[in-house]
């Protein structure tokens, strides 16, 4: 399908939601994400939500996530649909006998797009329950294209580097405050190496396994600049992210077309 030129958007307008998720408890969860939408400008293009925004990060899912993932998507898409904007962020899901860690994203009047996470945290465990995924995706929305990855994934950058020609970088995520140091250093390196804009959507709070989590969620420019960034409270932070500067920035600095070409094995 051809975009017209209202659908396409020099200024992408985003919000980033930064909260603590309620452990295990989806529609607890939905209600939070509902109020905060109640709040930003009808104006928004585009919202971040965390890693396993509606659950917390379940090494271990169960029998109750299967039962409830398309009441789930059910109810992420009607949030999109009635507040007109689109919604990202990841879940754990079930497909042909496998778990996957799936970013999704909704979009108004539209079936969603999603991508499996990559990276699979082994330290955690995370790799002996959920099946890594293998497809780089590129998600185009209003003209943009936006590369989405899932927390771990940010210590990886040959799977996230840009010779796929993508504008916007974003890592959701459940990044606990032991690793804060490598999560701004690692946010801000993929930026400037891959000449696009980065957000890194994290959540605060405690889960239930007792792991602190900072925020520290963050939008950060093409040259390394810090845009945003919502500290260690819940807060919504918002941005204008612009098309025409990011591509006078790639021509005034013409890096990405001295990128090495690779190939990742599956």
């Amino acid at each position: 399908m051809s975009l017209t030129n209202k659908d396409i958007a020099d200024i992408l307008h985003i919000a980033v939601f930064q909260y603590d998720i309620a452990w295990l408890d989806i529609d607890n969860n939905l209600n939070i994400i509902g109020s905060l939408l109640e709040r930003i400008d009808k104006n928004i293009d585009i919202v971040f939500l965390p890693e396993m925004f509606a659950t917390g990060f379940i090494v271990l899912p169960g029998q109750e996530i299967k039962d409830s993932q398309q009441s789930f998507i059910d109810k992420v898409q009607k949030l999109a649909d009635s507040f007109r904007v689109a919604i990202t962020g990841s879940h754990p899901y079930f497909e042909n006998g496998k778990f996957y860690n799936r970013l999704f994203f909704f979009r108004p009047g539209a079936n969603p797009d999603y991508y499996n996470k990559r990276h699979l945290f082994a330290f955690g465990g995370e790799n002996l329950r959920y099946e890594k995924g293998s497809e780089k995706v590129i998600i185009n929305y209003k003209g943009w294209k936006l590369m989405p990855q899932i927390c771990y994934d940010l210590r990886f950058p040959v799977w996230g580097r840009n010779n796929i020609g993508y504008d916007l970088l974003y890592y959701c995520a459940n990044w606990p405050v032991d690793r804060k140091n490598a999560w701004d250093v690692l946010l801000n390196a993929r930026a400037i190496e891959n000449q696009c804009y980065v957000i890194g959507i994290n959540r605060i709070g405690k889960d239930k396994r007792n792991i602190d989590y900072f925020g520290n969620s963050k939008i950060i420019s093409a040259n390394g600049d810090l845009l945003e960034n919502a500290s260690d409270q819940e807060k919504i932070i918002t941005a204008k992210l612009s098309k025409p500067k990011l591509t006078e920035f790639r021509k005034s600095f013409p890096v990405l077309k001295d990128i090495d070409s690779f190939i990742i094995e599956k």
